[in-house]
């Protein structure tokens, strides 16, 4: 249920999200601010050097850098974060926290949307992280492509595996590694 937002759907869109007390509109009130400090870690990581990968990091990273310009040279702590967060609205509407990367939506590309017909947001469930323009990696993200790393090598060593399976490990093996070498080389190399 969880990992297909059907809880969600029922606290937010079904009995609770019909009521007039307000609570709905509060929700997604909340919801767009969590998504502003998610993208102000995005902005704080960035400006302290780290790098973005994925199929969006070079769209995102130009707009936070953009961002940053406009800003001017600013000490360790930005002293108006209003104007920063301000800044920053329009792409956080857009931001879809995720396990395996975060997605900027745009409908208009989204890998997603070209699997169902009549969905308004990002399907997480069709997500391919690896494929769509939306999607961007960051550091938060390598445990998890770890963990698929090694539980792919581990399942390789099974001596029963059929010709089909075994392939199918070895690709999800290489795009997990592919993954967590271009957030690696992004930590250790110097910042933007």
């Amino acid at each position: 249920m969880i990992q297909y937002k059907h809880a969600s759907v029922a606290a937010f869109e079904g009995y609770a999200g019909s009521s007039r007390s307000g609570f709905r509109a509060e929700v997604e009130s909340q919801r767009s601010l969590g998504q502003l400090d998610d993208l102000l870690i995005y902005f704080d990581d960035r400006q302290a050097g780290a790098t973005l990968s994925g199929p969006a990091a070079a769209r995102i990273g130009k707009t936070l850098d953009s961002i940053s310009e406009d800003l001017g040279p600013l000490p360790p702590m930005i002293a108006d974060r209003a104007r920063l967060r301000t800044m920053l609205a329009s792409l956080a509407r857009t931001l879809h926290v995720g396990v395996l990367a975060d997605c900027f939506f745009d409908p208009g590309t989204a890998a997603c949307l070209k699997q169902a017909t009549g969905a308004q947001g990002p399907l997480t469930a069709l997500c391919q992280p690896t494929l769509c323009p939306n999607a961007c990696i960051t550091a938060r993200h390598r445990p998890v492509w770890a963990r698929s790393a090694q539980e792919a090598a581990t399942l390789l060593k099974e001596k029963r595996l059929s010709q089909l399976q075994r392939g199918i490990l070895q690709q999800d093996l290489e795009r997990a590694s592919k993954v967590i070498d271009s957030i690696d080389k992004g930590q250790s190399a110097p910042g933007p």
